[in-house]
């Protein structure tokens, strides 16, 4: 760079200052485009590490205490008074009926016996040592005390009765009579009693009337 020697008193007071400025514009824009010093961190301590350390550990076990809390919480007894209660079990002997003769015992359902005569009531009951058959084989060896009658669904279900003639029949009838239906014994329900709509019409009106003021 080729520079041109300056003699004093060739310049005036807003000369010089022009000079000046333009003699550190140089280094202002160095200053400007020099990158900024990195701020500088305190190095990590002995210390600072124990502590950071511990802190850890203390929120972990905090930590790990609320869990066994939510846990147990999750996991509390329900109170006896609380607790479904079990479906009751019911055994074979609770809903059957024993025919029991000469050795051999037989089950069937309650209310499957329609008939019992005054003289044959102690073959309803076990005797020891025998032992229990299917019904088809017990009522083969014992035809002449025991017979089966025929029911339908619907009857054994209640919704229809017995015909009239095999009712009137077992005031004659000498041998225990089994219900049964496809040939195995039946329960037969209760005959179900249905009401007459016009009956049921004219209890109400008459209940209307007698509720009147």
């Amino acid at each position: 760079m080729k520079t041109t020697p300056i003699s004093r008193g060739r310049f005036t007071a807003p000369q010089w200052l022009c000079v000046l400025a333009l003699a550190m514009a140089p280094g202002l824009q160095a200053a400007e485009q020099a990158p900024a010093a990195k701020v500088m961190r305190d190095a990590a301590t002995h210390d600072s590490i124990v502590e950071a350390g511990t802190k850890a550990k203390e929120e972990a076990a905090k930590q790990a205490v609320k869990d066994a809390q939510q846990q147990a919480m999750a996991f509390k007894p329900v109170p006896p008074e609380q607790r479904p209660k079990a479906p009751e079990q019911r055994s074979l002997l609770a809903v059957s009926d024993i025919i029991c003769y000469n050795g051999i015992a037989t089950m069937v359902p309650k209310r499957s016996v329609l008939h019992v005569p005054k003289n044959l009531k102690d073959r309803l009951v076990m005797q020891d040592g025998a032992r229990f058959v299917t019904f088809q084989d017990f009522i083969v060896q014992n035809r002449s005390w025991l017979v089966s009658s025929e029911v339908s669904r619907i009857q054994a279900e209640g919704n229809k009765p017995l015909a009239e003639d095999v009712t009137k029949s077992f005031e004659k009838e000498t041998r225990v009579v089994v219900a049964t239906y496809h040939e195995g014994p039946i329960s037969v329900l209760p005959l179900k009693v249905v009401e007459d709509p016009a009956t049921a019409t004219t209890t109400t009106t008459t209940s209307k009337a007698v509720a009147a003021p």
